[in-house]
């Protein structure tokens, strides 16, 4: 069996953190992987480790660059001349433009191909407007050509729960879509030497854009800096609304609680903090939830999918009242002032994380649903 994963994309997110995983663990199993990344020219400079970093795993690599979207026909076609001379059985396509040339190949040049496609989530912007269910959903055109994808496209698995009932209640995918949960590998705690003034500390890790939800965290901390005056904020992560973040900040006189740490590792930060916090909007899936329970560093989220999937309240994690930032507050104070409810919830979500969400029970999931397709 050989199989070509095909992603477009211009960051490296936790769909292509999970191919990290996933195509070296089929490929052990048996299952030739190949892997094909689209990109734009443009941002490729950003994004190169990431191919590279694939490539360095043993996964026969190839990087196509775009000028702009309208070249997917001519790459589509590339492609499918790749498809042929390297023997592939079948296409595992990621995100919307991965697919969009997977249907294109099949379409226009290769109708016996199969496709088969990871539904990592769906366009943030609409999620932001419409996730909370108090509106209902407007068609547009993304809409109509994801519907046109979909249906032209053999299997569909979504990355969890949430995700599949979305597709299934906006009529784009099939009712019961199956859905595979993401794994990682079991991270350790770095060991790098960092001093960090301020304790106790609590960090948030993402992407510094709206659904990563950053300023619910910031309207909490008055609160919780009332009970720890010394409280320390890490922020790991980059985004367009870090200008925005740090003049909140700034304005609620928060600037020496809390540190903007640009891109890091987490695992280098979670032996000196005491929780994470993720309130997020929604999450396709969350690998920082996974993250952090192999690291044993307690989660804090609101009550929203797919994090209510993967946290079982009072169990593996806290769940606050979504959108609210002084129940995340109230939630975040109890841990910190309970050092053995903080390690007993750690230690029930790191069982947690071995018994589902290992990269080994990701990738056996995985070859079952290939072979009960094909």
């Amino acid at each position: 069996m050989k199989v070509l994963h095909l992603i477009y994309t211009n960051a490296a997110a936790g769909a292509e953190k999970h191919l990290l995983d996933l195509l070296p663990g089929l490929q052990a199993q048996g299952v030739e992987c190949e892997f094909i990344c689209v990109t734009e020219k443009k941002t490729y400079s950003n994004i190169k480790h990431y191919p590279d970093e694939m490539a360095l795993q043993g996964i026969k690599t190839t990087v196509f660059k775009s000028k702009n979207y309208l070249d997917l026909f001519f790459l589509a076609k590339k492609i499918n001349r790749y498809i042929i001379n390297n023997n592939i059985d079948f296409i595992h396509s990621h995100l919307f433009l991965g697919d969009a040339i997977a249907v294109i190949i099949k379409t226009f040049f290769n109708r016996s191909v199969k496709i088969l496609s990871t539904k990592h989530g769906y366009r943030e912007d609409y999620l932001i407007e419409y996730g909370k269910g108090n509106k209902k959903p407007k068609k547009n055109i993304y809409y109509f050509i994801s519907r046109f994808i979909i249906k032209r496209i053999d299997a569909n698995v979504a990355a969890s729960r949430f995700i599949a009932d979305m597709y299934s209640n906006l009529k784009l995918g099939e009712k019961n879509m199956k859905f595979i949960y993401h794994g990682i590998k079991i991270k350790k705690p770095g060991e790098e030497n960092i001093t960090i003034k301020g304790f106790p500390k609590i960090m948030i890790v993402g992407r510094l854009v709206k659904v990563k939800g950053h300023q619910f965290l910031i309207e909490a901390m008055p609160l919780i800096i009332k009970k720890f005056p010394s409280l320390k904020l890490l922020v790991l992560g980059e985004g367009n609304m870090k200008g925005e973040l740090k003049k909140c900040s700034a304005e609620l006189g928060l600037s020496d609680h809390i540190d903007f740490m640009g891109y890091q590792k987490p695992e280098n930060y979670t032996s000196h903090c005491q929780v994470m916090v993720v309130p997020s909007l929604f999450e396709a899936f969350g690998m920082v939830f996974i993250e952090a329970f192999s690291l044993k560093i307690p989660v804090v989220a609101f009550n929203v999918g797919a994090g209510n999937e993967i946290i079982t309240n009072n169990e593996t994690g806290l769940l606050a009242t979504p959108f609210e930032s002084e129940s995340l507050a109230e939630k975040i104070i109890n841990l910190l002032q309970q050092d053995e409810e903080r390690n007993k919830i750690a230690e029930n979500a790191y069982q947690k994380f071995i018994n589902d969400f290992t990269a080994e029970k990701m990738v056996f999931k995985t070859v079952q649903w290939y072979k009960s397709i094909l």
